[in-house]
């Protein structure tokens, strides 16, 4: 009995250890398996943007000193990584707030000269006001995380983890990107308008219809609330377990605005898969898949099969 306990609690322990891998691969079957388009959007964030926020968050330098170095491997990630997220991320505000391209370049030049004046900086760091406080008050701490926490045990680049803070992790960014994705498709499901029903000129059924159709508009509003709510409740666990009871992460400070970040780039993607692709491709939560007119749910079409 108590072997088996041991067992299930080391099971949990390495399943823990490789959550955002399981998220991954589950995600990619069943966009494959399911033909659902948004988790297939959703997995190519998870294999692009993850790994590049990771860059971003731990590797100190600049592309200045990384080419005037000779280390040109460095600097075209820096550019990739750079041109991804910021990229991302100028598409997705212009799409929510009709803001200019034009901050793509500003973003980049903003970056590289900070990095150039602080080598200590990484790319995420320009745009983080408590780093900033650090550095004004005295040196920012620089964390090491433990070997055994990264996805893969034992197959971290020693050169990689040696020069970068590895905190936050890859574990912890390919978390908090997968449920700022959620959170935004939640919420534009939730705000998707109330569809209008024909008029039968007949005003007693106009009313039931339209009562009817209130109804489902509140279950749908309910459903995507309450998916909001209960997503966001087990992010806030994962993130307490994975930084108050495992040493694999810093302290909570420099950790949060790289979080944020990499939550609202989640957030940004879904957004920009919505604005330019529909909320029914972008679902990944399968509500809008139910969603049927208003003409369909009152006069059902029914197939039979004919002899």
């Amino acid at each position: 009995m108590v072997d088996s306990i041991y067992s299930l609690r080391d099971t949990l322990s390495d399943s823990f250890t490789v959550l955002p891998l399981l998220f991954m691969g589950l995600i990619f079957f069943l966009g494959i398996l399911t033909s659902n388009i948004g988790m297939l959007y959703l997995f190519l964030g998870e294999l692009i943007l993850v790994p590049a926020l990771s860059f971003a968050a731990n590797v100190p330098g600049g592309v200045i000193s990384y080419f005037t170095n000779g280390l040109f491997l460095a600097g075209a990630k820096w550019i990739v990584t750079i041109v991804a997220i910021l990229t991302t991320a100028s598409l997705a505000l212009v799409s929510k707030a009709g803001s200019s391209g034009f901050s793509i370049y500003i973003g980049i030049i903003w970056t590289a000269l900070l990095q150039f004046f602080n080598g200590d900086f990484t790319i995420l760091d320009t745009y983080d006001p408590y780093r900033w406080y650090l550095t004004a008050t005295g040196a920012p701490p620089s964390t090491k995380a433990p070997p055994a926490c990264g996805l893969m045990p034992g197959l971290e680049d020693e050169k990689w983890t040696s020069e970068s803070r590895v905190s936050p992790t890859s574990w912890l960014i390919h978390i908090t990107f997968f449920f700022g994705f959620i959170l935004s498709n939640a919420i534009a499901t939730y705000n998707e308008p109330t569809p209008t029903i024909r008029s039968t000129n007949d005003s007693t059924k106009d009313g039931q219809r339209q009562a009817a159709l209130d109804a489902r508009v509140a279950n749908r509003k309910t459903l995507c609330a309450t998916i909001g709510v209960v997503s966001m409740f087990i992010l806030l666990v994962l993130l307490y377990i994975r930084i108050a009871k495992t040493p694999c992460e810093g302290e909570v400070g420099p950790l949060f605005f790289p979080l944020l970040w990499t939550f609202l780039l989640g957030y940004g993607w879904f957004s920009l898969i919505y604005t330019h692709c529909g909320i029914r491709p972008g679902d990944v939560l399968g509500i809008v898949q139910g969603f049927v007119t208003p003409d369909m749910v009152d006069n059902p079409i029914v197939c039979l099969g004919s002899e």
